[in-house]
Protein backbone atom coordinates (compact mmCIF):
# COMPACT_ATOMS: atom_id res chain seq x y z
CA UNK A 1 0.00 0.00 0.00
CA UNK A 2 1.42 3.10 -1.03
CA UNK A 3 1.55 5.96 1.29
CA UNK A 4 0.23 9.62 1.33
CA UNK A 5 3.86 11.20 0.85
CA UNK A 6 4.19 8.89 -2.18
CA UNK A 7 0.68 9.68 -3.46
CA UNK A 8 1.84 13.62 -3.08
CA UNK A 9 5.05 12.25 -4.83
CA UNK A 10 3.28 12.38 -8.55
CA UNK A 11 2.87 16.20 -8.44
CA UNK A 12 6.05 17.21 -7.09
CA UNK A 13 7.54 14.78 -9.90
CA UNK A 14 5.94 16.88 -12.84
CA UNK A 15 8.55 19.28 -13.67
CA UNK A 16 10.64 16.25 -14.00
CA UNK A 17 8.05 14.51 -16.03
CA UNK A 18 7.51 17.56 -18.03
CA UNK A 19 11.33 17.60 -18.97
CA UNK A 20 11.70 14.00 -19.47
CA UNK A 21 9.29 14.46 -22.16
CA UNK A 22 11.16 17.31 -23.82
CA UNK A 23 13.16 15.09 -25.29
CA UNK A 24 10.52 14.20 -28.02
CA UNK A 25 8.85 17.29 -29.53
CA UNK A 26 5.58 14.91 -30.27
CA UNK A 27 5.70 14.15 -26.35
CA UNK A 28 6.77 18.13 -24.96
CA UNK A 29 3.61 18.83 -27.07
CA UNK A 30 1.46 16.55 -25.86
CA UNK A 31 2.62 16.85 -22.08
CA UNK A 32 2.16 20.63 -22.62
CA UNK A 33 -1.40 19.97 -23.24
CA UNK A 34 -2.11 18.96 -20.03
CA UNK A 35 -2.00 19.70 -16.46
CA UNK A 36 -1.88 16.96 -13.06
CA UNK A 37 -5.17 16.18 -11.50
CA UNK A 38 -6.75 14.23 -8.86
CA UNK A 39 -4.36 10.97 -8.33
CA UNK A 40 -4.40 8.08 -6.37
CA UNK A 41 -1.97 5.28 -4.77
CA UNK A 42 -2.08 3.69 -8.06
CA UNK A 43 -3.87 6.21 -10.61
CA UNK A 44 -2.59 9.74 -11.94
CA UNK A 45 -4.90 11.72 -13.24
CA UNK A 46 -4.40 14.24 -16.34
CA UNK A 47 -7.00 17.19 -17.58
CA UNK A 48 -7.43 18.68 -20.32
CA UNK A 49 -8.60 21.95 -20.92
CA UNK A 50 -8.85 21.78 -24.88
CA UNK A 51 -11.00 19.20 -26.00
CA UNK A 52 -9.86 19.99 -29.71
CA UNK A 53 -6.55 18.36 -28.72
CA UNK A 54 -8.48 15.22 -27.08
CA UNK A 55 -7.07 12.60 -30.03
CA UNK A 56 -3.80 13.39 -30.41
CA UNK A 57 -2.89 13.10 -26.32
CA UNK A 58 -5.04 10.33 -26.14
CA UNK A 59 -2.41 8.73 -28.97
CA UNK A 60 0.31 9.98 -26.79
CA UNK A 61 -1.14 8.61 -23.71
CA UNK A 62 0.60 5.30 -23.01
CA UNK A 63 3.68 6.92 -24.23
CA UNK A 64 3.37 9.77 -21.58
CA UNK A 65 2.26 6.83 -18.79
CA UNK A 66 5.89 5.15 -19.79
CA UNK A 67 7.42 8.58 -18.93
CA UNK A 68 5.81 9.15 -15.83
CA UNK A 69 6.31 5.61 -14.93
CA UNK A 70 10.03 5.72 -15.76
CA UNK A 71 10.27 9.22 -13.68
CA UNK A 72 8.52 7.26 -10.51
CA UNK A 73 10.31 4.00 -10.38
CA UNK A 74 6.92 2.32 -10.34
CA UNK A 75 3.63 1.39 -12.37
CA UNK A 76 1.13 4.16 -12.71
CA UNK A 77 -2.02 4.26 -14.72
CA UNK A 78 -2.84 7.40 -16.57
CA UNK A 79 -6.34 8.85 -16.66
CA UNK A 80 -7.23 11.48 -18.92
CA UNK A 81 -9.84 13.95 -17.65
CA UNK A 82 -11.51 16.36 -20.82
CA UNK A 83 -12.71 19.51 -19.20
CA UNK A 84 -15.05 20.77 -22.36
CA UNK A 85 -15.51 24.32 -21.16
CA UNK A 86 -14.77 25.08 -24.86
CA UNK A 87 -17.89 23.25 -25.95
CA UNK A 88 -20.05 25.21 -23.20
CA UNK A 89 -18.99 28.61 -23.71
CA UNK A 90 -20.44 28.27 -27.35
CA UNK A 91 -23.61 26.57 -26.17
CA UNK A 92 -24.35 29.45 -24.02
CA UNK A 93 -23.23 31.88 -26.83
CA UNK A 94 -25.44 30.91 -28.93
CA UNK A 95 -28.08 30.60 -25.96
CA UNK A 96 -27.50 34.51 -25.23
CA UNK A 97 -28.14 35.09 -29.10
CA UNK A 98 -31.52 33.70 -28.80
CA UNK A 99 -32.69 35.32 -25.97
CA UNK A 100 -31.58 38.62 -27.16
CA UNK A 101 -33.44 37.65 -30.68
CA UNK A 102 -36.56 36.56 -29.07
CA UNK A 103 -37.08 39.79 -26.60
CA UNK A 104 -36.28 41.83 -29.48
CA UNK A 105 -39.39 40.87 -31.22
CA UNK A 106 -41.31 41.56 -27.91
CA UNK A 107 -43.76 44.18 -29.07
CA UNK A 108 -43.35 45.93 -25.70
CA UNK A 109 -39.64 45.67 -25.58
CA UNK A 110 -39.65 47.28 -29.15
CA UNK A 111 -42.12 50.26 -28.19
CA UNK A 112 -39.63 50.64 -24.91
CA UNK A 113 -36.68 50.71 -26.83
CA UNK A 114 -38.46 53.57 -29.27
CA UNK A 115 -39.72 55.47 -26.76
CA UNK A 116 -36.59 55.77 -24.69
CA UNK A 117 -34.28 55.52 -27.76
CA UNK A 118 -32.71 52.32 -25.87
CA UNK A 119 -31.12 49.84 -27.23
CA UNK A 120 -30.49 45.82 -25.69
CA UNK A 121 -27.38 44.48 -24.56
CA UNK A 122 -26.33 41.49 -22.78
Amino acid sequence: MRTTAEIADLAALWPRIIEAASQSAGMSTAIKDVTPGLQSADTFELKLFNSAREKFVRSRLSDIQQIVEQVAGRTIKIRLAVERRDTASVTETKASSERISEVMEDPLVQHAVELFEGRIVE
